[in-house]
């Protein structure tokens, strides 16, 4: 048989026959494995074998369209005591698979398996497919298969004269000594070079395909070869104009920018191309706030910036602003555009522009706007306060922080009501957080075109101080009964400073009952408060409380009375005097129950009357056992007191110390005026040293402690006459402070 190939790796050397593959050890001397041609295949010199190891142990075969796996072992022991003469090592098939194509070429591929694929129609009988006899030889495929058979990737190869060739025609070779992944696919009129695909081919790929943005993420993550061509820059420039004539994505092309141009100085230059490409489109604005503005790091020339911002003030107004808002004033000449601005602004209402402060997007706002934060940026803050005072913004808030941060209050004290209008909320706080600047008075004065804001203003500083604004307590009163009735009760309990004749006449106009009620009441007009409570309120709930409140018992008797004219009001009486607390402790209940006539039906009479009558009983028990409990007490700590200051004093003379200088305490020679003071708690002094020490105590400005004399006479007693608190222990007193403050 004719031997169509042979390979040799390490100490085997294998060859392949039409029959069959055979592999022969030469460090045994003799043939391991044959493995037979498969059945049923195509004709040998249709279809050569292909031999290639995949490692020391592993041989792969291909032949026509099956590959099998052979892995070359030692053989077993028991195979070897059978038959001594049997190898050492043989081969076993430990996989093999069937494709749909024919296989011109193999060679190993990391962990798979590179074949040269055919689909030769010769192979149609034996794969169960119909014949095509008249149709052109089919492109090789390049194709990356598992060990298991399955398909990764196919790539169809482009041969000078393909559609003449067989399958026998292609090779697939690779450099079987280094391990280098480079391999040959050989026809009759053409070599390819195939070898796995770097990041620059995939690089180039991708732009091919115009998947910009995949490139430019490598071109970043990773070295490239190609330095120029694969560039962030070149790269990042292709992908701005795909995104620009392609996409129209002008945003995303003017944030792309940056990212790729640098902030060199050599990127100047770039920077100006694509200012001028963005002008062009007249799509400046979507490229402005992405323009390099930092003094500190890398800017553009003066007159770059100028020559945009001459741009957007006749093109696009909103962009105009944006710019001013995003640049620091000192990339460009700021005065010379204030004077520009201010001969737009003239240029509008000369045309009869008026300004549409409702619409943010008009564009005399837009240029009043951009004037203002550059008076603000050039510390004409005067002039910036007023245009921000005419402009109605959303963010207002920025107008009250660009006050703060200036300290303006003075500038806006003539300027509370502006304000207020502006943002009552945050104009009504720094007011009030501000009043060394802007007065209470100055205020309430410029706020009396629009009370509502008074009573705002005034409401806010009555609760954040009631000692503040004293002298507009009356104009509250009225501003309360206006604006906000149901807080004028609480606003009277909590103020002294109301001239109440005049509360009254605003209440009485305004038919507020229960703050006519109460201003009667601080009055001392106490029954003309209850006729209220009783003729307007008819509320007798309302009036026991008004009754308790103002301790006023003698007032029951009016309130009886008038409820004596009616079952249904003598019903609610009996029924409050049991509900309302303390209302018992101020009549007497039997007094009520003498003056109900008895042809008078009353409903439910009896339980009521229990219910008083037990209620009445168990105050009085209260009050009795309260009383008793109290008086015990009394008698208690009397006897207590009494048996301490019955107590003996332990005193030996010639064992106890003075507690300031530690001497003995003992009377001096000749001395009977007695030197000595003595204290319950066996503490003595010696009178000069207590006089010392409370002395300095005094000249030090600290209250000595309270203390209690036991024996004095002579100057004692006179020295002792200037406290006015009862003298103690210094020394108790001093421990009983130190426990106090943890010490």
């Amino acid at each position: 048989y004719q031997r169509r190939v042979h390979g040799w790796h390490n100490e085997l050397i294998v060859w392949a026959t039409d029959v069959a593959v055979k592999i022969y050890d030469t460090d045994a001397g003799q043939r391991i494995v044959r493995v037979d041609r498969p059945e049923r295949s195509p004709r040998p010199d249709l279809f050569r074998p292909n031999l290639s190891f995949q490692s020391d142990t592993t041989l792969v075969i291909a032949w026509a369209n099956w590959v099998r796996l052979c892995t070359i072992k030692t053989r077993p022991t028991y195979e070897r005591i059978a038959e001594p003469a049997l190898p050492n090592r043989c081969g076993e098939i430990t996989f093999c698979f069937e494709t749909d194509f024919g296989i011109s070429g193999l060679a190993p591929y990391n962990d798979t398996l590179l074949l040269l694929g055919y689909d030769d129609p010769s192979l149609a009988e034996y794969v169960g497919r119909r014949k095509h006899k008249d149709r052109a030889s089919p492109r090789p495929e390049l194709r990356i298969v598992t060990t298991q058979g399955e398909e990764i990737s196919s790539d169809a190869l482009n041969i000078h004269g393909s559609e003449r060739y067989r399958a026998i025609d292609y090779r697939l070779e690779y450099n079987r000594i280094t391990p280098e992944q480079v391999f040959y696919l050989l026809s009759p009129q053409q070599i390819i070079l195939a070898k796995p695909c770097d990041a620059d081919d995939h690089v180039a790929w991708l732009l091919k395909t115009q998947r910009y943005e995949e490139a430019l993420a490598i071109a970043r993550s990773q070295p490239l070869k190609k330095t120029k061509e694969h560039s962030v820059l070149e790269i990042g420039q292709k992908y701005t104009t795909y995104l620009l004539d392609t996409k129209e994505a002008y945003g995303q092309a003017g944030g792309l920018l940056p990212g790729i141009l640098g902030t060199g100085t050599e990127a100047a230059p770039l920077w100006g191309f694509w200012i001028q490409v963005f002008t062009d489109k007249g799509q400046l604005k979507h490229l402005v706030q992405h323009l390099p503005a930092d003094r500190n790091t890398f800017s553009l020339e003066p007159q770059v910036y100028e020559r945009i911002l001459q741009h957007l003030i006749g093109a696009d107004p909103a962009a105009f602003l944006a710019s001013v808002k995003c640049w620091d004033h000192r990339l460009y000449d700021s005065e010379a555009l204030i004077v520009v601005i201010n001969q737009q602004l003239e240029h509008l209402r000369q045309k009869g522009v008026a300004p549409r402060t409702d619409r943010p997007e008009d564009p005399y706002t837009l240029f009043s706007l951009a004037l203002a934060i550059l008076y603000e940026r050039t510390e004409q803050h005067a002039k910036a306060l007023k245009l921000y005072l005419t402009l109605k913004r959303d963010d207002v808030s920025d107008v009250f922080a660009f006050i703060s941060r200036h300290k303006l209050f003075s500038a806006v004290r003539d300027k509370v009501l502006a304000l207020v209008k502006l943002d009552y909320q945050l104009a009504l706080q720094m007011l009030l957080t501000h009043m060394d600047a802007i007065p209470i008075g100055h205020v309430v004065e410029q706020l009396a075109p629009e009370p509502y804001y008074q009573h705002l203003y005034l409401d806010k500083l009555f609760k954040s101080d009631t000692r503040k604004g004293l002298q507009f307590h009356g104009l509250q009163v009225e501003l309360y009964a206006e604006y906000e009735p149901q807080s004028l009760l609480a606003f009277l309990r909590q103020s002294a400073f109301v001239n109440l004749d005049t509360a009254y006449k605003v209440c009485e106009r305004k038919h507020l009952i229960h703050e006519m009620v109460f201003i009667q009441g601080r009055m001392g007009n106490t029954q003309k408060g209850l006729s209220l409570i009783i003729n307007q309120l008819h509320d007798v709930k309302a009036a026991i409380s008004f009754i308790i409140e103002h301790n006023d018992t003698d007032l029951f008797d009016d309130l009886i009375t008038h409820c004596l004219s009616s079952a249904s009001l003598i019903n609610d009486l009996l029924h409050h005097l049991a509900t309302v607390e303390g209302a018992l402790c101020c009549i007497d209940p039997l007094q009520l129950i003498n003056r109900i006539p008895e042809t008078l039906c009353i409903p439910d009479l009896r339980s009521k009357l229990s219910h008083i009558l037990h209620d009445n009983t168990l105050t009085k028990w209260l009050k009795e056992g309260c009383l008793d409990v109290l008086q015990k007490d009394v008698v208690s700590l009397e006897q207590q007191l009494f048996a301490g200051y019955k107590k003996a004093i332990r005193f030996a003379p010639d064992g106890s110390n003075c507690a300031v200088c530690n001497e003995t305490l003992q009377p001096r020679d000749g001395d009977r005026t007695g030197n000595l003071l003595l204290f319950t708690c066996a503490h003595g002094y010696h009178i000069e040293c207590y006089q010392d020490i409370v002395t300095a105590s005094y000249t030090a400005a600290v209250p000595p402690p309270s203390l209690i004399r036991h024996s004095m006479n002579g100057d004692v007693e006179e020295f002792m006459s200037a406290f006015t608190l009862t003298p103690l222990c210094l020394l108790c007193s001093s421990l009983k402070q130190d426990r106090k403050t943890g010490r």
